[in-house]
Formats: structure tokens, sequence, C-alpha cells
């Protein structure tokens, strides 16, 4: 598996919980910042894969 889609899997794993149990238990669960998770949760969640593969064709995951 090719580090794009580790990433990709990451964040929608991430993002998905988050939304269900809330930020603060997924960044302790995944062991990250909050921070970083606002920044790619959008406010009004729709389609988890599309907005991830987004931030990662416009390589601001990797920023």
């Amino acid at each position: 598996m090719n580090t794009i889609t580790q990433t990709m899997r990451f964040c929608q794993a991430l993002i998905e919980y988050s939304l269900k149990y809330g930020v603060t238990k997924a960044a302790i669960r995944y062991k990250t910042n909050r921070q970083y998770i606002y920044r790619y949760r959008p406010l009004h969640w729709k389609a988890p894969i599309e907005y991830v593969k987004a931030f990662l064709n416009d390589g601001e995951l990797f920023n």
C-alpha cells in the first residue's frame, strides 16, 4: 500500500471517528492534536472520501 492511500485511509477514519465521538476522543485515540482534526474537518461534512482526495490532490496534506 502506498503512502497516499495510507494517508487517505487514516484521515478518513480520523474524521469519521471525530464526527461520531467528538474531536477530543478522536485526538486521543489517533494520537494527534485537536487542531489537526479541525483543520481537515469541514463544518458541513458531506462526502468524506472526496474531501480527503481533494486535499491529497492539492498537496495541502503534505505542506
